[in-house]
């Protein structure tokens, strides 16, 4: 391209996918779902500390929204950002645009919430968020937990047949 030349791309080569593998797909998307609970169980303990119920809730949401993501798109990102996460969620189900960003309770507060780089939940030494907007998240998160939950099991119930049958012609063929 510095040279007045055009760029080529490669060929696509579909012949070298991986075969899905159910049994890593529900692993990782339940172990993402089982850590958001773990987290949900004890955040509130810590309403009366904002700034770490804040990355508490953070991590919880991320942790929804990768299990979901590698359950339906087969797609774990190594480096985001929450709102990107809800954003790419928001391509194969309607909760995060219900729940976050669509919905008259989500304020400015939480948009601002969520938005917090880790740098900023991490090194604080004081609270930059008010309890009630952070009790006001747990509420979304939970409610985003209640509506997410399904679906992965549904998802997931989906694709156990797909993967079986790819097993078992592969067994076949051997």
């Amino acid at each position: 391209m510095v040279y007045g030349n055009t760029y080529e791309l490669a060929d696509l080569n579909l012949a070298n996918l991986p075969e899905l593998d159910f049994s890593s797909i529900a692993r990782y998307s339940q172990t993402r779902f089982e850590i958001a609970g773990k987290l949900f169980e004890s955040i509130p303990n810590f309403f009366d500390q904002p700034l770490v119920a804040a990355y508490m809730l953070h991590t919880i949401i991320e942790q929804f929204c990768l299990g979901l993501l590698y359950t339906y798109l087969y797609y774990h990102p190594r480096h985001f950002h929450v709102q990107y996460l809800l954003q790419l969620c928001s391509l194969f189900t309607d909760i995060p645009e219900r729940l976050f960003f669509r919905n008259p309770n989500y304020s400015e507060a939480l948009q601002i919430m969520l938005s917090a780089s880790y740098h900023d939940l991490r090194f604080r030494n004081t609270d930059i968020f008010p309890r009630e907007d952070v009790e006001k998240l747990y509420g979304l998160c939970l409610e985003f937990e209640c509506q997410a939950e399904p679906l992965l099991k549904n998802r997931l119930s989906q694709l156990n047949p797909i993967c079986n049958e790819n097993t078992k012609e592969k067994s076949e063929t051997a």
